[in-house]
């Protein structure tokens, strides 16, 4: 279980947040479309929230009436 106070989330947890897949989330990072930060070794990524929350005020469809 997550704590949802937690700044830095794993990348599972930050694709769960935002809606979206694994893979995509990683493809969002290396393209630079949110900011990822790599583990000490280099082996993981993490997400900070304020990073998504931002990203995904971003990319919120227009609302349609």
């Amino acid at each position: 279980m997550s704590n949802p106070e937690r700044e830095y989330l794993k990348a599972g947890e930050a694709a769960d947040l935002i809606g979206v897949g694994l893979d995509t989330i990683r493809n969002y990072a290396k393209q630079g479309l949110i900011p990822a930060y790599r583990t000490p070794g280099g082996k993981d990524l993490r997400f900070k929230r304020t990073d998504l929350d931002a990203a995904m005020i971003r990319v919120q469809p227009a609302e349609v009436a």
